[in-house]
């Protein structure tokens, strides 16, 4: 009887240890998405489902509200539209506080030097947020890479030098972030 019970049982235990370690691989790629962004290295402007993913992933993605790709003609741009969707759950007083000017710094300096790493034919990123007083940032490749110091190529080949130069040497730290905007201020 003992044996009937013990192959339900480690059944059982393993079942919730493979269901355990399926969510831990998900929890891991929500806490760390640059693992994730990395696979779109190479996106092109005018590869509209990979942009708009790319923005999904980024801070700020579940309020992406409106994409525009200019891909006639160069400067080839992406404008990313952040807002409070019709439907949303999300109530406006949250909606603002999420948006507030530093964290709108923050999060579109961010995600501007992702889309430079990620799209190789992207001049220039727009990105502004509907708020109760609207923030815009555009800036150009040439702007960011001079901030930098580099070329941002590299960083889409190695998400650990993208967390340790980019996300903890510039996002995670208020003096770069402010060294960023007292050269390229919010509209």
């Amino acid at each position: 009887m003992l044996k009937r019970l013990s192959v339900p049982i480690i059944l059982l235990v393993s079942s919730f240890l493979i269901l355990t370690g399926c969510s831990s691989v998900l929890e891991k790629e929500k806490k760390n998405p640059i693992d994730l962004l990395v696979s779109y290295e190479g996106t092109l402007v005018g590869d509209s489902s990979a942009v708009v993913n790319i923005g999904y992933i980024l801070p700020g993605g579940e309020d992406v509200k409106q994409v525009a790709l200019q891909t006639e003609e160069k400067p080839f741009e992406i404008t990313i539209s952040y807002g409070l969707k019709e439907g949303s759950e999300k109530e406006q007083e949250d909606f603002e506080s999420d948006w507030t000017e530093a964290n709108a710094k923050k999060a579109f300096l961010n995600n501007a030097i992702a889309y430079f790493i990620l799209v190789d034919n992207v001049d220039r990123v727009t990105l502004q947020v509907e708020t109760e007083s609207p923030h815009a940032l555009t800036v150009n490749r040439t702007e960011i890479e001079q901030f930098i110091g580099k070329s941002v190529k590299e960083y889409a080949k190695d998400a650990e030098l993208w967390k340790e130069e980019i996300e903890e040497g510039i996002i995670n730290n208020s003096d770069k972030v402010n060294e960023f905007y007292s050269a390229h201020s919010l509209q």
